[in-house]
């Protein structure tokens, strides 16, 4: 499938924005993971997996970056591990006193964290999103996915808002144009049928906010294909479940990689990244520290 790109690869450009040679004043990025203990054989190997993928990012990110751990269980001897009952509380409280920089979940519970978090940082839990930013393994197509929340539970009023924000997050975070792509439930031949013709009226809602705000946008319909294809580097969902199977299918199915996963707020009218988040599920938290450490680095952030 021939892919019309906007900008070059994502992944590149956080690589490159992790590993840029410092400016003067920078020092080390503290980068705090949470891990909860293994309740299975699975989720032992997975684990595992997953302390490896940090000792490895933290191995070719030495002196630019430090990875902190904070787990209920003995996780690694070549990383610094806080090892406390309760991780969610350890890495927020670290997060708050400054003791690291940004805070990547890791497996800790994300509704507990979520909320802890945001009552900690003063933020309303009603301003903040999710955004899912990926690649395919060749490298010649990415995509900031939102609405990804399953259920996602905002207002139309409110995923205008945030859709607004992850365009103008992007921009100013990586210095990338973003180009809209806007789903829909079906065909504009078929808004006979009551819920697409629903989801339409939203479409067309969202895009005009978009193009009147200066940001490119145009309605895909229910074709994702066509979305990529057409070069658009942000994609809108119908709703957060059909977002999160996108990114299930993806990911697990087709191999995409999870970049990063920006938890993102709102306030006075401008966007800030609260934390980084992910899945539960990854095999491997690699990327999430370069992304976590491009994030910190940003001039725009």
């Amino acid at each position: 499938m021939n892919f019309q790109m906007i900008e070059g690869d994502i992944g590149s450009i956080i690589s490159n924005m992790a590993t840029a040679p410092f400016k003067t004043g920078e020092r080390e990025v503290r980068i705090g993971v949470g891990l909860t203990k293994p309740a299975s054989v699975e989720e032992r190997r997975q684990r595992c997996s997953l302390v490896q993928s940090l000792e490895q990012a933290q191995s070719e990110l030495d002196g630019i970056a430090r990875v902190f751990v904070f787990a209920d269980y003995a996780t690694s001897k070549k990383l610094k591990v806080t090892q406390a009952q309760d991780p969610i509380g350890a890495l927020i409280k670290a997060l708050k006193e400054g003791e690291i920089d940004i805070a990547i979940r890791g497996t800790l519970a994300d509704h507990p964290f979520y909320a802890a978090l945001a009552k900690e940082s003063g933020v309303s839990l009603a301003s903040c999103f999710d955004v899912a930013i990926m690649r395919n393994i060749e490298g010649n197509c990415w995509l900031a996915l939102y609405p990804v929340d399953n259920p996602d539970g905002h207002s139309l009023k409110r995923k205008i808002e945030h859709i607004m924000a992850t365009a103008q997050w992007i921009q100013k975070t990586f210095g990338i144009k973003p180009s809209v792509g806007i789903m829909t439930g079906g065909s504009e031949a078929s808004r006979a049928n009551p819920f697409i013709d629903a989801t339409w009226g939203d479409a067309e809602l969202l895009k005009h906010a978009l193009l009147d705000a200066g940001i490119q946008a145009e309605i895909c319909a229910h074709r994702l294909e066509k979305a990529l294809i057409e070069g658009n580097n942000v994609i809108v969902p119908v709703n957060g479940f059909v977002g999160n199977q996108i990114f299930r299918a993806l990911h697990y199915l087709a191999n995409w990689q999870l970049v990063g996963a920006p938890r993102l707020y709102v306030e006075d009218g401008g966007v800030f990244l609260l934390c980084c988040d992910c899945s539960a599920y990854e095999e491997s938290f690699y990327h999430h520290v370069f992304f976590a450490l491009a994030c910190s680095r940003s001039e725009g952030t």
